[in-house]
């Protein structure tokens, strides 16, 4: 059984105010009430070493077993 899911959005890019997928964690954040799975987003930055840095961190931490990116 599909017990952690880690679903990943970026913050918005360049002078845009929003990013649909970091809209969307935003969205389903406030959603997550599933009693059979641990569903976590997280919003990452757009620079490539720092988005990967970031997400490293959070997949350790968290051990999922599905990651949407």
């Amino acid at each position: 059984m599909i017990r952690k899911i880690l679903v990943t959005g970026f913050e918005p890019f360049d002078r845009d105010t929003t990013n649909p997928s970091g809209d969307f964690i935003d969205w389903m954040s406030k959603r997550n009430k599933h009693p059979d799975r641990e569903v976590q987003g997280i919003i990452l930055p757009v620079i490539f070493e720092g988005a990967f840095l970031k997400f490293k961190t959070v997949y350790d931490d968290f051990c999922p077993d599905i990651v949407i990116l």
